[in-house]
């Protein structure tokens, strides 16, 4: 169950990534923009806290 959890949340910071380039290079959308390369890295944190509390370490 750890690994298809942890492998979604690999896709979901990609996309995130992808979201953040993908956005028009307008004044307007540089917040966004920012928004979404700073949650990108906080997500892979969070996708490995989740990893390892589903993990059952011996």
């Amino acid at each position: 169950m750890a690994f298809p959890v942890f492998g979604s949340g690999l896709a979901a910071v990609l996309v995130l990534l992808l979201a953040a380039w993908a956005l028009p290079w307008r004044r307007r959308h540089a917040a966004a923009r920012v928004w979404l390369a700073v949650i990108a890295p906080a997500a892979v944190v969070l996708d490995f806290v989740v990893f390892n509390g589903l993990v059952d370490w011996p």
